[in-house]
């Protein structure tokens, strides 16, 4: 029995490394055809000696100066001279037309345009018989328009007439030759329907100032079609994205000093380009990675770029010792604690007094940032504030990683990359008597890390107590700030259950923007998830829309309500009738009833005039100045 387990368990140990190699194999592949399809496009270079004639070329033949999209699957230069003199094969010709009358040629030729038109024969048919066989099995699928049967002609007549589809010919799709085929695939691609964020806001004016800055929020959302599910979603986008983002940004590192002797490392990453801040009002970004992220993230880099392409600056965030420093005391990095975050942004301030500045957090790091603009409201030093992957109730992100799954795909992962971070601070946290680090590195979960190791550094009374204070959900009420927050409906680390809908809907602060697929960070785009992603695209459109609208919209906004405020204070000490008459006519420069005194009181400052005359003249002043308030918000 003994020798058959042990033969059981070394086929499953082999299948296991050949299906490890054949996942590896295929993601390599993948990374290979995304890096030569989104890194090759380039401009020509031109060589002379002369600017003159550098200049004559360029400006009379401009695809000198246009990027050149080359053959994107013919990956290599022995590949591209084969394949393109394949396709060579095929010419470009005009159909060739014999007859022994010129008066008959002329006919065809005048009533048969393709007979002096190219034919372009299908490329891919690089023979007469391949191109025989297959057209004869494309054409299986006739066109054809659909049967209507119908025992009644009036019924045939009303469908044909407000339903052109059954006029037309019908396109099935071609390369599914079977009708099995066609409901198998068709299911498969059904799995990722087309639909836009949904956007969830208290604010109407919020919801209008995204939908009108943001345009990916009115637009359909393209997740990668071959991720199927949001586990595929995330790692698969994670590891491409990992593989082609080689690259780093040319970072500036700063040390910062923290008053518990410890110190946190900071990369700047500055602009250069023309813009029109300078370097002392120029915006500031301050990004936030995830549980095991840092300045070389794939994700992070996308967010320092994608700022930096904006005109902005921005500076990464990276936890204590998660950059591979080892740490100076015994202190490190968890959702509930907003104490570093709080001496970065003071710090900032001093750098930087007159720059607007918010932060952008993933993951944890987003946990960070909304547990810090709830603890400081008004105060936090921030303009608006954007957070991603956010889980916001870490119970039931807990109970979500625990399911056997995501047990084995995330959560050992990630526990073993904490239990890393002890390993390599060991001689830090064995001074602590209150951490069993042997106890601790055996954890398999991260359940368990946080019961053995995290409450214990920072002095919690239980795991429960730790897991409310980090849990975002129980402090929506508290964000003062302009906060946009981006989820995936399908999310394992923030399931849809765990999301405060209703909360939110009662703060106008705060703005939802979900998705039905997206994954974990992970929000690929169409084919390949190496481009631009959802997140990407959504997180430069907001932070330039804060940057050089918010402020704006923001004042016109203030003294709108301030406007209704000194209107509503006046109407509020008025006599009864009096506050009739207005709820009636409330829009300045309307009639308005005389007061029961016998004089013409103005609705919005109080003011008395003596004849309706003189309350016109005094109308206008409050007319220029709602004008003023609405062109600024609008």
């Amino acid at each position: 029995m003994a020798e058959i387990s042990y033969q059981l368990s070394t086929s499953v140990e082999k299948m296991w490394i050949s299906k490890s190699s054949l996942a590896i194999f295929v993601g390599v592949s993948v990374a290979t055809i995304t890096y030569y399809l989104t890194r090759v496009v380039k401009k020509p270079v031109l060589i002379t000696g002369s600017k003159s004639c550098a200049d004559f070329l360029q400006h009379h033949c401009p695809v000198l100066v246009q990027e050149y999209y080359p053959t994107v699957w013919c990956f290599t230069s022995r590949a591209h001279t084969i394949l393109c003199s394949v396709l060579y094969l095929f010419p470009l010709q005009k159909p060739v037309l014999i007859t022994g009358s010129k008066s008959c040629a002329d006919f065809l030729q005048h009533h048969c345009p393709v007979l002096v038109q190219e034919y372009y024969p299908t490329v891919w048919c690089f023979t007469s018989r391949a191109h025989t066989i297959l057209c004869s099995v494309l054409y299986l699928f006739p066109l054809q328009k659909p049967v209507l049967i119908t025992g009644s002609k009036s019924c045939a007549d009303f469908l044909q007439h407000h339903c052109p589809v059954l006029v037309q010919e019908y396109y099935p799709t071609v390369w599914c030759f079977t009708s099995r085929a066609h409901t198998i695939l068709c299911s498969v691609l059904y799995l990722f329907p087309l639909q836009k964020p949904v956007l969830i806001t208290g604010s109407k004016s919020c919801a209008d100032f995204l939908q009108h800055h943001c345009p990916v929020l009115v637009q359909e959302y393209y997740p990668t079609v071959w991720c199927f599910t949001s586990r595929a979603h995330t790692i698969l986008c994670s590891v491409l994205s990992d593989l082609t983002t080689w690259k780093l940004p040319p970072y500036r590192r700063e040390i910062l000093d923290m008053p518990d002797g410890g110190e946190l490392h900071l990369d700047w990453l500055e602009h250069h380009g023309n813009s029109h801040h300078d370097n002392r009002t120029r915006p500031i970004i301050v990004i936030l990675p995830g549980m095991s992220g840092n300045s070389h993230s794939h994700y992070v880099i996308n967010l320092a770029r994608g700022a930096n392409k904006k005109g902005y600056r921005s500076v990464v965030y990276n936890h204590r010792g998660s950059n591979g420093v080892k740490l100076k005391n015994n202190k490190y990095y968890c959702a509930a604690d907003t104490t570093d975050l709080q001496h970065v942004v003071t710090h900032i301030r001093k750098l930087y007094p007159n720059t607007p500045l918010m932060a952008a957090g993933v993951s944890l790091g987003g946990m960070i940032t909304f547990n810090y603009l709830a603890k400081f409201g008004k105060d936090c030093g921030l303009v608006a504030a954007m957070v991603m992957s956010m889980p916001w109730n870490t119970f039931k992100t807990t109970e979500s990683l625990e399911e056997p799954l995501n047990r084995l795909l995330f959560n050992k992962y990630l526990t073993f990359g904490l239990t890393q971070y002890v390993r390599q601070n060991r001689e830090v946290f064995d001074k602590d008597s209150r951490v069993d680090v042997d106890y601790a590195l055996k954890s398999s979960t991260i359940a368990e890390y946080d019961k053995r190791f995290t409450i214990k550094v920072f002095g919690f009374e239980s795991v429960d107590q730790f897991y409310t204070l980090a849990s975002a959900c129980y402090k929506v009420s508290k964000v003062q700030t302009p906060l946009l927050s981006l989820n995936a409906a399908d999310d394992v680390f923030a399931p849809l259950s765990s999301i405060p809908t209703k909360e939110i809907e009662r703060n106008p602060n705060i703005a939802l923007v979900v998705t039905l697929h997206g994954g974990h960070i992970g929000f690929g785009d169409w084919l390949f998830p190496s481009r631009e992603s959802f997140m990407d695209k959504l997180y430069q459109q907001y932070v330039d829309a804060v940057f050089k609208y918010g402020q704006e919209e923001h004042v016109g906004t203030q003294k709108k309500r301030e406007w209704e405020n000194r209107e509503e204070s006046w109407v509020t000490k008025v006599d009864p009738d009096t506050k009739r008459n207005l709820e009636k006519e409330r829009m300045v420069g309307k009639r308005v009833s005389k007061s029961p005194g016998g004089k013409w009181p103005c609705p919005v400052c109080a003011r008395v005039c003596g004849s309706r005359i003189g309350l016109y003249s005094h109308q206008r002043i409050h007319e220029d100045e709602k004008r003023k308030v609405l062109s600024i918000q609008f």
